[in-house]
């Protein structure tokens, strides 16, 4: 009889607390006067205008969710219930909190600006971010506390990788695989999906990629094999030149006029990213200063 007591003593209070939190609920629709509507909205990050009813038809996102950015972030956010604040966190940090606001046809609305690279937004990299709306209404049907809705938002970096499907080569294409797996887009970099050099002893192993135009090339990301051998990818020269090497030899590159020599000593990732190189150039080479026979193998390579 005690057991079922305990039972009913415990069933009870959890179906209260149901009915605390239900009460709860209505109390802040109550509050809210049943505006508790939150919108986003901006400009088509590529043309500075809104979008046109086609360019909503063709994406695959909904740009009330997510985008794509390349410099300024300019968000528009509204609600329609008076605010205090718009906390803009980030992996739980508040970054920012907006006090301002402007009452536009019934709504109180704020801004968010912002650009990638404040941000931190990696290249090629997602930035999710919470805004938390706290409401001005404090002490309203016996809360000491306001109300406080969320809206999340994807910012997504949307630099091209300038070495997609651009003419490549290597010094020689070896089983089974070509140069130009090395920059298709495809990271899996597990045979076949790689470039394999296989050149003799005394000559240097090297694949290269022609953006065929002059690009400010601020990072390259490098993708090594993942399957086996990955411990092959190491003590390797980057080269970036505006004109065509016109040697193959890493000595004979280094003598030639303005081309930027970044030489990695570790074994390379998936991917190892080379930032903040922010240096122009059209030709993009992986090489090896061989005096012995060395296997290149590359999965891939991505230019921005």
């Amino acid at each position: 009889m005690k057991n079922i007591l305990s039972i009913l003593v415990v069933l009870s209070l959890v179906i209260m607390g149901c009915e605390k939190e239900l009460d709860y609920q209505f109390k802040i629709d109550d509050r809210l006067k049943g505006k508790d509507q939150l919108f986003l909205s901006h400009a088509n990050p590529r043309t500075g205008v809104d979008y046109t009813v086609e360019e909503l038809a063709a994406l695959e996102y909904d740009p009330k969710k997510e985008d794509f950015f390349t410099g300024p972030i300019n968000l528009t956010l509204s609600a329609e219930a008076k605010l205090l604040n718009i906390q803009v966190i980030n992996n739980n940090e508040v970054i920012e909190t907006i006090n301002d606001f402007t009452e536009v046809n019934g709504l109180y609305e704020a801004t968010f600006n912002s650009t990638v690279n404040d941000l931190g937004v990696g290249i090629g990299e997602s930035f999710p971010i919470t805004f938390k709306f706290t409401y001005d209404n404090l002490g309203e049907d016996g809360f000491n506390y306001n109300a406080v809705l969320s809206l999340d938002f994807l910012i997504r970096d949307d630099s091209p990788n300038l070495a997609l499907n651009k003419p490549s080569r290597a010094s020689s294409e070896a089983y089974g695989t070509f140069a130009a797996t090395a920059n298709d887009g495809n990271t899996n970099s597990n045979y076949p999906n790689i470039v394999h050099t296989a050149d003799p002893i005394g000559v240097d192993s090297w694949w290269e990629v022609d953006l065929e135009n002059v690009h400010n090339i601020r990072q390259i990301n490098i993708y090594n094999r993942t399957d086996c051998c990955s411990e092959l990818l190491t003590d390797y020269h980057v080269f970036i030149s505006e004109e065509p090497f016109t040697e193959n030899s890493v000595a004979a590159i280094q003598a030639q006029p303005g081309v930027t020599d970044i030489f990695q000593t570790s074994i390379a990732g998936h991917p190892t990213k080379l930032t903040d190189i922010n240096v122009m150039g059209r030709f993009v080479r992986i090489q090896f200063d061989s005096t012995d026979a060395q296997f290149l193998e590359i999965g891939e390579v991505e230019v921005y």
